[in-house]
């Protein structure tokens, strides 16, 4: 078991380098004169969808800290949170949203939302 843990623990750190990246400003490309914008982000779709983050690391984000300022506790925490349901899968979409990480269509995605669901199951049980 502890080494299931340490295994996990260490894909997590090593993904540490994703982090930054997705903390990095996305620079414009040049767009056509009337580009259609998300009601809640105003980002347009082109550049939230390039920015758009993968379960993994929504749920990896999330346990770093990187949603703190938004409510969401970091480390063990959020695994303390998301067991005792204060955390959900939607909430972290959410949010995510919110920050121009996801697109707005993303809130309506069963798929992504069971996959995030799945990535915080995955943490959980191989804290225990």
């Amino acid at each position: 078991m502890k080494r299931l843990f340490l295994g996990g623990l260490s894909v997590l750190l090593m993904s540490a380098t994703v982090a930054p990246a997705l903390r990095a400003e996305v620079m414009a490309e040049t767009a056509p004169a009337k580009v259609p914008q998300t009601q809640a982000t105003n980002v347009p779709p082109n550049i939230a969808a390039r920015m758009a983050v993968t379960p993994f690391n929504l749920v990896f984000l999330a346990f770093q800290g990187f949603f703190e300022t938004e409510g969401i506790p970091s480390s063990m925490s959020f695994l303390s949170a998301y067991r005792n349901k204060q955390v959900t899968a939607s909430d972290l979409v959410r949010i995510a949203v919110s920050m121009n990480r996801l697109p707005q269509g993303t809130l309506d995605d069963q798929g992504y939302l069971n996959a995030v669901n799945s990535q915080l199951e995955a943490l959980t049980s191989g804290e225990r």
